[in-house]
């Protein structure tokens, strides 16, 4: 088989009782000829989807994580009302995550909103985070929890495992560390760059990011001061993808995951 096309998926290190074995991972889009094993294993086509019904090495785990996750992790506006939430949901990307991030609302209302969205979300084919009780996660049936670094505490606490994924936002080496430890699927790491909600806060830079990302055992989406546009950066230096505001809701999303998608305003 020769490769025509491929990029890195994800690159880990996974610690036995007796040596440390790195994992480097990467998806193939574009290939002449047929795969062949190059030491006996047996061989099957399977969609990423079925991956997760088997019973795989723990290692296995966080490379069938970054096959299913998708490219797109989309914050609300924290501003935001629910009709221009609904009216927006059909420019974003097609099988994005969205993270409900509301803080302003009380529980009650934040949960009502979350009503509001979760079928909408689901016939557009986008997963839809809460971020409150990981009870209404599985109560409203949507694709999972999301816990800042302040809340860590919560997943580390265990507390029953809500339906779905599990994210966490995380913004240095050690948080990314206690966040895979305590079950989290995936993270968001960030800010890359300064950004309009946090304004004086130094961003980390690519080199940052990729040196950070380099203790994970997951997946990791970049946020801060990105968009769509920086999609192509972001994989190539190991990120699962990009997490964004207000690029994501400034103009019409392309519904793949290309890194020519462009939005008509900057992303912050």
């Amino acid at each position: 088989m020769i490769v025509r096309e491929a990029r890195r998926l994800i690159r880990f290190t996974h610690e036995y009782s007796d040596r440390k074995v790195t994992l480097d991972t990467w998806r193939i889009d574009s290939y002449d000829g047929q795969p062949e094993s190059r030491e006996g294993q047996a061989l099957r086509w399977m969609k990423p989807s079925a991956l997760t019904g088997l019973d795989v090495l723990p290692t296995v785990v966080p490379a069938v994580a970054a096959l299913i996750l998708p490219a797109h992790y989309v914050f609300t506006p924290l501003d935001a009302t629910a009709d221009f939430l609904l009216a927006g949901l059909d420019n974003l990307p097609r099988g994005a995550l969205l993270r409900l991030r509301q803080p302003a609302l009380n529980d009650a209302d934040y949960a009502r909103l979350a009503g509001r969205l979760a079928a909408p979300c689901r016939s557009r084919g986008i997963g839809l985070m809460l971020d409150r009780a990981p009870g209404l996660v599985t109560e409203l049936g949507v694709a999972g929890w999301h816990v800042t670094e302040a809340r860590l505490g919560m997943l580390e606490a265990g507390p029953s495992r809500p339906h779905g994924w599990i994210a966490a936002s995380v913004h240095g080496a050690d948080a990314l560390v206690r966040a895979g430890s305590a079950g989290a699927d995936f993270a968001v790491l960030g800010p890359i760059r300064e950004t309009t909600t946090h304004p004086g806060t130094v961003g980390i830079g690519w080199a940052g990011f990729e040196r950070i990302i380099d203790v994970s055992t997951m997946p990791v989406y970049a946020i801060g001061g990105l968009g769509p546009g920086q999609l192509y950066e972001a994989q190539s230096r190991g990120a699962q993808g990009i997490a964004g505001i207000r690029a994501y809701w400034s103009g019409s999303a392309s519904s793949g995951d290309s890194g020519a998608s462009v939005f008509s305003s900057g992303s912050a």
